[in-house]
This record gives C-alpha cells, sequence and structure tokens, in this order.
C-alpha cells in the first residue's frame, strides 16, 4: 500500500527494518512522522562538528546561518522515501520555516538540518530538543537502483561538497576580479565564502 506512514507502520519499521537508529519512540515518534533532535552542529570557523549534550545551548547569531546534525540515524528501505520539514515552533522562534530536502531510497547515515535566523537577536537551539519532522511516504515499488551519493554514511552536520569556483559574468572588472578569487589560496578561498560581507568588499574594489 502507497502512502505516508502513520506512527504505528513508523514503529513497526523502525523496530524490524532499523529504519532510524537510536530513535526515542516515546517522545519523538507523531501520528505520521518522527521528530528529529538536535545533536551537533557544525563550527566554519575550526571545520568541526561540535556534539551538543542534552540540555546544552548554542546560540545563533542575527541573520545567521547554521548547520545542525541529527541525534539519529536513518536507513531508507528501497520503497520508501522521506522528507524534512522544521517544526513550526522553531518558525515561531524565528527561523525560516522551509522544506528541509528529501531523503531517498537507500540512504543511510545521519541527517543535516540548515537553519537560518531572521531575528534581531540571538537564537538558541539545545541538545537533544526536537527540531525537525521527517515524513515517511511508501512507494509504488522499490526503485531499481538506491541513492550514492556523496552523503552516503554521513554523521553528524556535514557542510556542502567542495563546490566550484565561480565565476561572474556580465562586467568585465567583475569577471576579472572572480579570476582572481579563483587562484587564491584555498584557506583563504573558503574564509571568503563563510564571510558574504569580505565578499562584497572584494568585489567592489
Amino acid at each position: 500500500m502507497t502512502g505516508y506512514l502513520v506512527r504505528q507502520r513508523i514503529i513497526e519499521k523502525i523496530e524490524r527494518q532499523q529504519l532510524i537508529s537510536n530513535a526515542d519512540m516515546e517522545e519523538c515518534v507523531s501520528p505520521a512522522s518522527y521528530e528529529l533532535r538536535v545533536g551537533s552542529y557544525y563550527d566554519w570557523k575550526t571545520d568541526e562538528r561540535v556534539a551538543l549534550k542534552s540540555g546544552e545551548a548554542v546560540a545563533l547569531a542575527p541573520n545567521g546561518f547554521l548547520l545542525v546534525g541529527t541525534m539519529e540515524s536513518v536507513k531508507l528501505p528501497f520503497d520508501v522515501i522521506g522528507m524534512m520539514y522544521l517544526r513550526s515552533t522553531y518558525a515561531r522562534r524565528g527561523f525560516v520555516a522551509w522544506f528541509q530536502g528529501i531523503v531517498d531510497p537507500g540512504y543511510e547515515g545521519g541527517l543535516t538540518i540548515a537553519l537560518h535566523n531572521l531575528t534581531g537577536g540571538l537564537a538558541a537551539i539545545y541538545g537533544a530538543e526536537r527540531m525537525c519532522h521527517l515524513v515517511f511516504e511508501q512507494l509504488s515499488e522499490p526503485v531499481d537502483k538506491g541513492y550514492e551519493g556523496a552523503y552516503q554514511g554521513s554523521r553528524g552536520a556535514t557542510p556542502p561538497q567542495q563546490v566550484q569556483a565561480f565565476k561572474i559574468i556580465g562586467d568585465r572588472t567583475l569577471e576579472q576580479t572572480s579570476r582572481s578569487i579563483e587562484t587564491l589560496p584555498k584557506e583563504l578561498y573558503d574564509e571568503l565564502m563563510k564571510n558574504p560581507e569580505a565578499l562584497k568588499r572584494l568585489l567592489e574594489k
């Protein structure tokens, strides 16, 4: 039978197929989703994943961006797809309530949630706090090839894979600037990618 998995089917797949590891069966299984918990975050300055203990807080700066890793890991069979939605509680606290992406059939590993703080002040998140709904849908048949992408087997908050250097078009001066950015040392290039204001000042020169 196709369609969204309800609570009892989610529990069944957790128990029989290890759909979710490190699951909290009492607090996190909702009527038609599983609520993923905060387990870690990615520190851009140190290029490290930082684990958060239960109740431990980290503050996100105004208009800041943060990658959060889940306490749980998942193992999706070839006939189930997952979809992640930020909990409305976080939207009410000033975070962008956007669709967090799909989890393809065949994916195994932890999940990463992207947070944007739209408030004018600091916004805290807490270790083990329920953050994101993971909704499962039963497919009409198993896929012939499961997920084999770069994030397979991820653990903790995972940054994006290295992107190719960009090129700005439409202005000769900016094109020259973009070429010079492409030749920067990796450490400096990475810092510019993490600091939009510094990049903007460079492009304005």
